[in-house]
């Protein structure tokens, strides 16, 4: 027998509402249907026993046709319409930047910010454009909150992460615009060559998409990381990355940036939330993403083993991290991966900068002989470049051999991205820019010396390849 009723997707459900500016009491009203249903839909994917609602396909229909979409695009897991492949010169295919990696790792057990989306949600529902600011400390989930909006509303979207050297004036605009201008089919073959001197071509691509936006009716671009963003040369009344003072009817912008970075943004529309690391729903988001990863075997052998209940775990590693995922995740890695073995719970240390102090000296106890002589330099070496670099690379740069190289960064992995290089030899950077301002401030201030190794590095290389 043929089951006609649907699973609908509760955020792509809120996603549609807020195009529309629909509350559940008017979307009931208007598909005909009661606000204890639209409830159900928008909640029955979250209860904890894992259960969910199906709506039958009169119903469905009804929903998808009040706001203007198909059951497809409701339905969890179909891509959504705006997510087509889109089709660009070769020219333009350059300036776009692939953050999967990136967004998939930053989204991976995301849990909880319902608060966070509502409040998105009403802004661009309640108004004709504007900026949505999201500020908070290093570490509290800036990042996973803009990957997860990426995700779920498939928007236009950059990311600024100084590790990788992505943080300059002209990859966002380039970035961007390629993107605007492959969703909205606007007839652009190639980018200006003066892109970067003002926000001039931007903004025209903006009012463009705006005018020809059709299923799209509201166009969202998500910035990561403002804060991050390098650009020394820009004119002092610009706005960062020549974001436009007045966006056109129908275009938001959600971005993020750290609490105290002094970012001076001039809009005519904005609206500015703190994720405020010990409120209630920080606190309270932080303990649901805990709980989510403490079902591991490993981390309830720990438990047990030091004979702790697992609502005291919870609640006392929520008090340590002081409203911080970043170290929430590397206490639960840590300990998933056999760490912490000899260590109590009370003993674990509060705060991300406290548990970066407590690695270092646990790092510098396994490997005595040569941690000032190799290790301390690999490290700082990585929080000194600004790319990704293979084994075979930082050997030379460290004078140290690749075999060697791998086996430290190897005992490093839960502060380190793991890649490779067009050779195919593994790479690595750091994973987080919190440990880099770690080692600066209190490892080897300013990391000069390394700085200036991986530079004689680079300019060597330059070198080698003018010569060839």
């Amino acid at each position: 027998m043929l089951d006609n009723k649907h699973e609908i997707d509760p955020d792509r459900l809120k996603y549609f509402m807020s195009l529309k500016g629909f509350d559940i009491a008017g979307l009931a009203r208007s598909a005909g249907i009661s606000a204890d249903t639209v409830k159900d839909v928008l909640h029955g994917f979250r209860k904890k026993d894992g259960s969910t609602t199906r709506v039958n396909d009169g119903t469905c229909r009804g929903i998808a046709r009040v706001l203007d979409t198909t059951i497809d695009q409701l339905t969890k897991g179909s891509p959504l319409a705006s997510t087509s492949s889109m089709t660009l010169p070769t020219a333009l295919q350059g300036s776009l930047c692939d953050f999967t990696a990136f967004i998939d790792d930053r989204t991976h057990g995301f849990v909880g910010r319902d608060v966070y989306f509502e409040a998105l949600d009403s802004f661009i529902s309640t108004n004709e454009s504007g900026y949505f600011m999201l500020r908070g400390e290093p570490g509290i989930g800036k990042s996973a909150f803009i990957s997860k909006v990426v995700k779920l509303r498939k928007c236009i979207h950059h990311f600024n992460i100084g590790l990788q050297g992505i943080n300059r004036l002209d990859q966002f605009l380039g970035n961007v615009c390629s993107q605007l201008i492959g969703r909205f089919r606007l007839p652009y073959v190639c980018l200006p060559e003066d892109i970067r001197e003002d926000g001039a071509f931007l903004s025209k691509v903006l009012n463009e998409a705006a005018n020809t936006r059709s299923r799209e009716p509201k166009i969202v671009i998500a910035i990561d990381a403002l804060d991050e963003v390098n650009q020394p040369d820009i004119g002092p009344l610009a706005n960062i990355l020549h974001l436009p003072h007045v966006l056109p009817n129908g275009v938001f912008v959600v971005a993020s940036c750290r609490m105290q970075h002094d970012l001076q943004l001039s809009v005519a529309k904005q609206r500015t939330l703190d994720l405020e690391a010990n409120s209630d729903g920080n606190l309270e988001d932080l303990r649901e993403f805990i709980e989510s990863r403490i079902r591991d075997s490993n981390i309830q052998s720990w438990i047990q083993s030091h004979s702790v209940s697992a609502l005291d775990f919870e609640s006392l590693l929520v008090e340590k991290s002081e409203g911080n995922f970043l170290y929430a995740t590397y206490v639960l890695t840590a300990i998933g991966s056999g760490d912490f073995t000899d260590v109590t719970l009370k003993e674990l240390p509060a705060g991300i900068r406290a548990y970066y102090q407590m690695h270092w000296r646990k790092m510098r106890d396994r490997r005595p002989h040569d941690f000032d002589s190799v290790t301390r330099g690999i490290v700082c070496t990585l929080a000194a470049a600004d790319e990704s670099l293979s084994v075979s690379t930082i050997g030379e740069i460290c004078e140290c051999p690749n075999y060697v190289v791998q086996d430290i960064c190897r005992s490093w992995l839960e502060f380190l991205d793991v890649g490779t290089d067009s050779t195919g030899e593994q790479t690595y950077r750091l994973y987080h820019k919190t440990f880099k301002e770690f080692l600066e401030e209190e490892v080897d201030v300013g990391l000069r010396d390394h700085k200036r190794k991986v530079t004689d590095w680079i300019l060597k290389r330059y070198r080698l390849r003018k010569a060839k």
